[in-house]
């Protein structure tokens, strides 16, 4: 008998109910050269699942008293590849390569814990061939990633995460369906790789570092979040909101993707310019 008891430390809720579970199947890319990376199996739930797909699955699990019962379900099944450690501290890359699986197509499924979804998400987008992430995370972190412009989830983490991925909010998930129950709501959304960016890779940190400045104080207009940090930022943002006739005491909440990426393209060529 299985007496686990779900980690608080490690932010465990196990998922019990199976339509919950047949509705994120439903929703996972299939590819005959996929590779399905799961991060945190738990118990099994989703794993099951994914290995129906018949292809490899790589599950990063941390708590070493799951490994028991993860191998009982699974360990005679040749795609099951159960890696016991902390996700954050691997090196996936390296751990794909070792199971053969470079030239797969990558795709993350995933029951986040609430508290480490955006360095996980962070860190899955460096992972090359990597095509989609479908996770379960808080819905509020959900809203967020998926939010529009002038709303009140909007920000930073919304707008690199649109910078990368196409998002999209699939379904609300109640307390009720884990076990322990969550206090809040969680919900699934998908992230499905942009084939193609706007700014070329070495430019990409620095568009980071741009949008986290811009949003850096949300009640202060873009002009004054920009100005301390470049020189320039005054008469570019003057310039820009008057050719596209926005208010000059416009917010960065109020910009979509297209004008934060066109402020900063203008930004770093005139702050080049200066050097």
């Amino acid at each position: 008998m299985n007496t686990h008891k779900a980690q608080k430390k490690w932010g465990q809720n196990f998922l019990k109910d199976t339509t919950i579970i047949d509705k994120i199947m439903a929703s996972v890319p299939r590819s005959k050269h996929a590779v399905y990376i799961e991060i945190g199996p738990g118990k099994g739930a989703l794993t099951e699942g994914l290995l129906a797909l018949n292809r490899p699955v790589i599950a990063y699990e941390i708590d070493r008293n799951l490994e028991p019962t993860l191998n009982a379900r699974f360990n005679k099944i040749e795609d099951f590849h159960l890696i016991m450690d902390d996700f954050l501290n691997r090196d996936i890359s390296n751990d794909i390569h070792n199971h053969q699986f470079s030239e797969f197509d990558v795709h993350v499924v995933a029951n986040l814990p609430y508290y480490i979804t955006t360095p996980i998400i962070r860190k899955c987008l460096d992972l090359a061939n990597l095509k989609s992430i479908t996770i379960m995370v808080q819905d509020e972190v959900a809203k967020r990633l998926s939010a529009q412009p002038s709303t009140k989830d909007y920000g930073a983490l919304t707008v690199l995460s649109q910078y990368y991925n196409n998002i999209d909010y699939l379904f609300q998930v109640p307390p009720h369906v884990f076990h322990p129950a969550p206090k809040v709501h969680s919900a699934v959304i998908q992230l499905t790789i942009k084939p193609e960016r706007i700014l070329p890779v070495d430019q990409e940190k620095s568009f980071e570092t741009f949008i986290h400045q811009c949003f850096k104080q949300k009640r202060k207009t873009l002009i004054n979040n920009l100005s301390s940090e470049y020189t320039n930022a005054k008469d570019v943002l003057t310039n820009y909101f008057e050719a596209e006739g926005l208010n000059p005491q416009t917010r960065a909440e109020a910009l979509n993707l297209n004008h934060l990426v066109h402020l900063f393209q203008k930004i770093s060529v005139q702050t080049q310019a200066k050097n």
